[in-house]
C-alpha cells in the first residue's frame, strides 16, 4: 500500500473510532453540557464505550458494505 493511501486509513479508522462519541449517550455523561450545548438531556446511560460503537460501525455497518461494493479488492472477506 502507498503512504499517502495508508495515512488516508488511518484517518479514517481514527475518525471512526471517536464517531461514538456523537452518540447521546457519550454526550449525556456531561447531562450540564449537553443541556447548555444542545437544549437537551437524555436518558440513556453510557453502556456501550465510544471507541466499542466505532468498531461495531466498521464491523457491521461499513466494512461489509466495502467487500459488497469490491471496494478492497476481491481477496476481503467480510
Amino acid at each position: 500500500m502507498e503512504e499517502e493511501a495508508l495515512l488516508e486509513w488511518i484517518t479514517f479508522l481514527l475518525a471512526i473510532h471517536d464517531i461514538g462519541k456523537l452518540a447521546d449517550s457519550f454526550q449525556g455523561l456531561r447531562p450540564d453540557l449537553m443541556l447548555l450545548l444542545q437544549e437537551r438531556t437524555t436518558p440513556l446511560g453510557y453502556t456501550d464505550r465510544h471507541d466499542a460503537l466505532g468498531l461495531r460501525l466498521w464491523t457491521q455497518g461499513i466494512f461489509p458494505r466495502l467487500v459488497e461494493q469490491a471496494a478492497l479488492g476481491a481477496d476481503h472477506e467480510a
